[in-house]
Formats: structure tokens, sequence, C-alpha cells
């Protein structure tokens, strides 16, 4: 199995580029977007047995507040055009379950100008999508109040060129250790990370060094430990299916990672929601209560916080007693 990342949300997609759409194609609304772009993520994670059901994964899932982005698309810094949303939205959908193909390493064409942007370089900016050129050189803030970034030129360089981070290299190359683009290496190849690996490749083997090489599908073996599809783990030399909330397990890496393992009584479980014991997630909106053990609602803005998931806001500010606060609007 590739990689086990649970998210609880979904970002903004701002991908490639996309041709014109017609007056009359269908439209995703506005206020629709998150949503809609959650339906079609979860299409695809269930499709690919990661959930039992699309209702499941559905309410997995927190619909995160935004209010800077509804802001900024208000005062008319961000365009929105839910024509290609729905093009974007139907590609994300119908993505194939190999994590190593670059169909998932390079998101959909379909998924450009969803998002435009206003600003020119040299202006602030929060998102990628708020500039023209597409990109927010953005500063690492640690803090809850608003620590805008600049819009800059978006050039993507090839082998040789020096980088940053990955977004400043092409496709089909990588931004290395020593800060070069280099090409995606071929199979056989040292490797530390599967993007440096060509289309189609994996980069395993134990220690800090691996080896770019083709890894299995379902019932194929699977003798470097990998599998290529988002839905699969090697058990005793085999690509099989990650355990669902029923099926047995012994560790959590048994099930699919938007599930967990009871290893008291040997079985995949559903993570908790609002209102069940928890050890330490819960799904949807809830966050797991220390001290109760309990997935309990977020709080409203001006009780008491810990972190940020437990604010229905997402903001809790440092300060000498945490409350829940409102998201400052940056623009």
């Amino acid at each position: 199995m590739l990689d086990r990342v649970v998210a609880r949300s979904f970002l903004v997609v701002i991908f490639g580029a996309l041709a014109g759409c017609g007056d009359n194609a269908p439209s995703i609304p506005l206020a629709e977007r998150r949503m809609e772009e959650i339906r079609a993520r979860c299409d695809q994670l269930t499709r690919c047995g990661l959930f039992a059901d699309h209702a499941v994964c559905f309410g997995f899932f927190r619909n995160l507040p935004d209010p800077n982005f509804d802001a900024s698309i208000a005062a008319g810094k961000i365009k929105y055009d839910g024509a290609r949303a729905k093009h974007c939205y139907d590609a994300l959908s119908t993505l194939t379950c190999d994590a190593t193909v670059q169909e998932s390493r390079v998101l959909p064409a379909a998924c450009g100008d969803v998002f435009t942007g206003a600003g020119a370089n040299g202006e602030a900016c929060v998102y990628d999508v708020g500039c023209r050129s597409g990109r927010c050189n953005k500063p690492s803030c640690e803090t809850s109040e608003c620590c805008p970034g600049v819009c800059e030129p978006n050039t993507k360089s090839g082998p040789g060129a020096t980088c940053g981070a990955a977004r400043d290299c092409e496709d089909g190359a990588f931004c290395g250790t020593d800060k070069l683009c280099h090409s995606l290496l071929p199979a056989g190849s040292d490797c530390e990370r599967d993007l440096e690996c060509g289309y189609g490749l994996a980069c395993v083997g134990g220690g800090i060094t691996g080896t770019c090489r083709e890894v299995g599908h379902a019932g194929d073996g699977c003798p470097f430990l990998r599998c290529a599809d988002i839905g699969l783990r090697c058990v005793a030399g085999t690509c099989v299916s990650l355990g669902l909330p029923g099926d047995a397990c012994t560790a959590s890496t048994d099930c699919s990672p938007y599930a967990e393992c009871d290893e008291a009584r040997g079985l995949c479980i559903d993570v908790p929601t609002i209102g069940m014991p928890c050890n330490i997630s819960c799904a949807g909106d809830a966050w797991c209560q220390s001290g109760t053990n309990i997935c309990v609602a977020p709080l409203a803005d001006g009780e008491l916080c810990g972190a940020v998931n437990q604010c229905a806001s997402l903001n809790c500010p440092e300060d000498i007693i945490l409350r829940c606060a409102p998201a400052p609007v940056c623009f």
C-alpha cells in the first residue's frame, strides 16, 4: 500500500489548463462547490475500496469553512467558473486507483481555471488562485492572524534549474535535496521518495535510500511489500484489499486509512462519530475530547479550546486563555 494519508478536509484544486466551456454547459453553484468536491472524491475512494459505501465516505470528511476565500470571491479578487468546476469534479470522481501513474500524480487538466485571480505580481495574496500568475509566495507564519504572501511569476523549470519546492519544476521533473530540478528516475535508480520515480514506479526498500520499481495490483505478488493501488496492502506476498469495517485485522495497517482496528476484537471498525468513545480521532466535524474520550461537536466562538480542530471556526488563537474565535478575514 502506498503512504497512508488521512485527511479531514479537501483543499481547493488548482492545476493544469482547461479548454473553454459553452454558456449552456452544466454548472456547479458556488455555494455547493465544497460539497461537490467531497462527493467527487468519495466516488473515487469508494470505488477504490477505502469506504464501504458513498454515504459513509461523505459523512467522514469535514466541510471546512473558509471565510477568506469567500471574501476574496465576494470582493472580485477571485473569480469562479461553475462550468469548469463541473468538468473538474467529474474528472476527480473517475481518477484511477493506481497511485503511481501520471493521472494520479498530476491532477486533471480539467481542474485548471476553475478559479482565476486578479492579483498582479507584487500584490498581496492569500491563495495561489488570487494571483493572475497562479502563484502566491506565502511566508511560514505561526499565528492565527493574517499572514499574506506576495503574487509572483509562476515559472516551472526543467532539469538542471534551481528550485525550492516541487512546484518549481515542470511535469516530469522533481526538486531534489540539492535544490535542483531532476528528470524523473527510471526503474532501478536510487530514490528517497515516490515522487522522484518515473510514472508507474514507486520508491521501495528499507533505509533512507530505496529503489524505483514497479509494484503490483490486486492479486499480484508484492516482493517489495508495496502495492500500486490506494486500496491495497501486501499480505503474505500478495496484494489484497484493505480491510473495511467488519473485516479481520491485527493492526491499523490492515484496515483502510479511513477506519480503525479494534485489536481487542480483531475487527476493522468505523472511525467514531459524535457521542461515541474515541482514542485519537473522530469522523466529520467531531473531535476526541481528552478525559472523557468521547467524540464531541466543534466548539462555538468564545468557548475554551486547546487546538484549532476543536473550534467550528478552526481558530483557537494563542493567548493567556485559549478561546475559539472567528477566523480572521484578510481580504
